[in-house]
């Protein structure tokens, strides 16, 4: 979703300036200790049934695609991979941006191959975007001349010409390790996008942007705040958590599929609300790994018809609201190896009501020579789900 494969195991200690979340005092003077994993049987068993987390896709707006069929990189969207499209979803608002990646991407490399039209640099077109009130842009990695390794700017163009915003982001050039056949696992191909950057996938390497000045979104940070207070009034939680790196998202194939029926027969960014693409979701990761500690806290804002267990891996309807704190219940060797099935343990903030949900080990993010970026490894983000080192 950790050796540096398993992300969520290397994760160093806060050194970029992270608003972090705990309350030691009280945690560690009044509160119980967190509920002790399920019986390992209880574990493999929903490993066995579920087979893993399964993904439903989300389309992009088909209608906006239309603008990148003329200019300098016309054919554009014949190249992109809409069944691997990835949304920022806001709270009650739905999908506010939409990131493809291009069809053969898992075995593409990261490399100059073309220039760009307004200034003829080297570069390479590494996807689309498309944003509501820009409509569809063309992703182009940018470097400054062809001897050097890495690209120095990551451009969204109109037509022949960059965007303003094409100024406004830092290029981190992140590396994945890979899974034992040393390609990316499938949990790891096409986009990820986080509270504080999105990455495009090209083989094992990740081009990734981030605002130079990050903003967050105060609705999901009030979500977190509020589930954190509650989970560390009820369990001895002594890790962090990434209060500004919370992301929305919806789960379960039964709500992607209905988001993805209305988003597709509308075609474009919606004006107001689709009801069936409101996120079910808010989760964040924290910033530090402790043994019987959590990975991350999961907001249910409504119950989700998704694959959940109960704690002794019988399969239940659904996955109740509620607050809660996300254990790695991965068995340990498939905990370093992305691809291998695992499952995340779901501690309710009353204490009884837990359950497991299936997950797959993943890298996420890889590994960068850009400090501050280095020490976001673990970061939660929307790929439909990612929480240090577990897609789910």
């Amino acid at each position: 979703m950790h050796t540096d494969t398993r992300i969520s195991l290397v994760i160093r200690s806060c050194v970029v300036c992270f608003a972090l979340l705990t309350f030691p005092g009280r945690a560690q003077q009044t509160a119980p200790p967190i509920p002790a994993l399920p019986d390992p049987a209880a574990i493999a068993r929903v490993i066995a049934d579920s087979q893993g987390p399964t993904y439903t896709a989300i389309h992009a707006p088909v209608a906006s695609l239309g603008a990148l069929k003329s200019g300098p990189f016309a054919g554009v969207s014949q190249r992109l991979n809409p069944n691997k499209a990835v949304h920022v979803i806001g709270l009650g608002v739905g999908p506010r941006r939409s990131a493809l990646p291009l069809q053969g991407a898992e075995n593409a490399t990261l490399q100059a191959d073309t220039q760009t039209p307004d200034d003829g640099l080297p570069s390479q077109v590494i996807g689309a975007a498309v944003d509501p009130t820009q409509g569809a842009l063309t992703v182009i990695a940018v470097w400054k001349n062809g001897t050097d390794k890495k690209p120095s700017e990551i451009r969204f163009y109109q037509g022949g010409k960059p965007t303003t915003d094409s100024k406004s982001n830092k290029v981190i050039v992140r590396q994945l390790k890979g899974d034992p056949s040393g390609k990316a696992s499938a949990g790891d191909q096409g986009v990820i996008i986080a509270a504080r950057e999105t990455c495009y996938n090209l083989g094992l390497y990740q081009a990734c942007y981030s605002p130079l000045k990050y903003t967050r979104d105060e609705q999901i940070a009030a979500a977190v705040s509020n589930a954190a207070q509650d989970l560390t009034a009820h369990f001895s939680v002594t890790v962090p958590f990434d209060m500004d790196g919370g992301v929305a998202e919806i789960i379960g194939d039964q709500q992607r599929a209905a988001c993805d029926r209305d988003f597709t027969k509308l075609g474009k960014f919606p004006t107001q609300a689709l009801p069936n693409c409101a996120a079910n979701l808010v989760f964040t990761a924290t910033t530090q790994i402790e043994d019987a500690q959590p990975i991350g806290l999961f907001v249910v804002v409504r119950p989700v018809a998704t694959k959940v267990y109960d704690v002794q891996g019988n399969p239940v309807r659904a996955l109740p609201a509620g607050n809660y704190l996300v254990m790695d219940a991965t068995p340990p060797d498939a905990q370093s190896t992305p691809g291998a099935l695992g499952a995340l343990f779901l501690v309710n903030s009353d204490g009884v009501t837990n359950f497991l949900i299936p997950s797959q080990t993943s890298e996420g993010f890889g590994s960068t020579d850009d400090q501050d970026a280095d020490a976001r490894r673990g970061q939660a983000a929307i790929k439909d789900g990612f929480i240090s080192g577990h897609s789910f």
